[in-house]
């Protein structure tokens, strides 16, 4: 091929110099680009550390922007997931489902965590034996629903951090005092031993305080209150907790397939520290460095992120040519928000761009794994 001129439009054109035909060849240089910009976006490197204060950059990949990874199913399984919430503002919320080695298994933009988000979420999962959640709003009852026999697990770093929230780190009682003192002793069970010994003190200092927190107090308009409410509080939390079995269920083993507890020198699962700290914890990081951005740049980073360290994510081209663009996922919303003929959308119920079934059932498969 050789340079034959140039097009009215100003391309080269390229003629063969055995068959005379000739052709103007255009090349596409998006996945550059695209890479280009993601190198960018999940790193924090701010833009003014670019040339010119990077407004070339911003120029050249706008576009990018238009451009959503969809989360796929799950192809592995796991005994133990861990869940969790990102959240942005009081805007939205990205729920995320990781396992061991810090992989993203799937995640799900909402308005909030409910009931219909998280089970948008365990829809893209294989049931796991061992669930870790921090005791979100709906969660328990999605995973009764889609998950009957998964056992749940309440990351007890949270349980200690809503019996501190109640009792200070100062408390000025000495029950208030003893029970913090076993919220802390709770992140240090790691044997069925620890666990029989730690329940013993519990209930040693809910019979040597029942009176205690039986103690009322009666309001100047005559109303009758408990006098240590807050403490009230956290025996009720913890009372729940180790009726429904949520508590120590690493340390149950009817709740390994095998009926064997892992052994005290590898990960059990406990607590939600491996979500908390590889991948909130980044992404945090992540939007503080690309401050500034709107809430749709922001929710867009976090789904590149979570698709950048899922398993098997697929490659620059690839995903150009399959992955929806926000208008896409914009149309589809509205499509299911008015009523139609099509039996797939009778049952759909209208709502804001960010909601919990359409983006599921326009992106994803509608069936859940069965094991």
């Amino acid at each position: 091929m050789k340079k034959n001129g140039t097009t009215t439009s100003g391309t080269t054109r390229w003629r063969c110099s055995m068959c005379n035909a000739s052709t103007s060849l255009k090349i596409d240089n998006r996945a550059k680009t695209m890479k280009r910009f993601l190198e960018w976006l999940l790193h924090p490197y701010p833009l003014s550390r670019l040339p010119g204060a990077g407004r070339t950059f911003r120029r050249q990949t706008a576009w990018c922007w238009d451009y959503w990874p969809a989360a796929p199913l799950c192809p592995v399984y796991t005994e133990v997931v861990h869940v969790d919430g990102i959240y942005l503002g009081r805007k939205a919320v990205v729920l995320i489902a990781a396992a061991a080695g810090q992989k993203v298994l799937a995640w799900h933009v909402a308005r909030r965590e409910c009931a219909s988000s998280w089970q948008a979420l365990l829809r893209k999962l294989q049931r796991p034996s061992i669930v870790v959640c921090d005791g979100g709003s709906g969660f328990a009852k999605a995973c009764k629903e889609l998950w009957p026999t998964t056992k749940i697990q309440r990351c007890t770093f949270h349980v200690f951090t809503n019996i501190r929230a109640q009792t200070t780190l100062h408390p000025r009682t000495a029950a208030g005092r003893e029970i913090l003192n076993l919220g802390r002793k709770l992140l240090t069970v790691r044997t069925e031993n620890d666990r029989d010994e730690w329940i013993d003190q519990y209930l040693s200092w809910c019979a040597r305080y029942k009176e205690f927190l039986a103690e009322t107090t009666r309001l100047e308009n005559g109303q009758i209150v408990p006098t240590h409410a807050r403490l009230l509080k956290v025996r009720n939390l913890l009372n729940n907790l180790l009726a429904k079995g949520h508590i120590f269920t690493y340390l149950t083993p009817e709740a390994y397939p095998d009926g064997k507890i892992p052994k005290v020198e590898d990960l059990l699962p406990a607590t939600n520290n491996l979500i908390e700290g590889s991948i909130n914890s980044p992404l945090r990081e992540l939007l503080h460095a690309h401050r500034g951005m709107s809430l749709l740049h922001r929710l867009t980073t976090i789904c590149w992120w979570c698709y950048r360290h899922s398993y098997n994510p697929q490659d620059i081209p690839t995903i150009l040519s399959t992955i929806w663009t926000h208008d896409e996922i914009l149309k589809a919303n509205q499509k299911a928000a008015n009523p139609t003929p099509d039996p797939d959308y009778n049952s759909l119920i209208g709502g804001p761009i960010f909601g919990t079934y359409p983006l599921y059932k326009e992106l994803h498969h509608t069936y859940h794994y069965e094991r």
